[in-house]
């Protein structure tokens, strides 16, 4: 019995619902992004848009991007790529696999349109 409450525990469901990003960044009051900084999870050197125009093209491609609640909610360890999109003060930080403790999966996958501009931008460590 306690074995079935554990892992019951462990892959509970969650109550969000698929969403856009740019769905989930706006909820999060992120209007227009000023600033975007991408930070690598295997190096921990961090990037940052602040050109108005790659700004713009970088959201262009993954605001579409769905984020589907996982089925197994149990945490994990490490991440690939965290986003930070700044309004002013305000951020919004996700990994590509998870927004505010919350597991996603995304459609279409957002990893290699994170990797691309990931090394397309020069490194500025922060």
């Amino acid at each position: 019995m306690i074995l079935i409450v554990s892992l019951l525990a462990m892959t509970a469901c969650t109550d969000a619902e698929p969403q856009s990003l740019e769905e989930l960044y706006l909820e999060a009051g992120i209007q227009t992004a000023d600033k975007i900084t991408i930070q690598d999870g295997s190096t921990g050197y961090s990037k940052t848009l602040v050109d108005k125009e790659k700004m713009d093209g970088f959201l262009a491609s993954i605001d579409d991007i769905m984020f589907i609640p996982e089925a197994d909610q149990e945490k994990r360890e490490g991440w690939r790529y965290s986003v930070s999109l700044f309004d002013g003060e305000e951020a919004f930080n996700f990994t590509l696999n998870e927004i505010e403790g919350t597991y996603y999966y995304t459609e279409p996958d957002i990893f290699p349109i994170v990797d691309r501009y990931y090394k397309e931008l020069e490194l500025s460590e922060q």
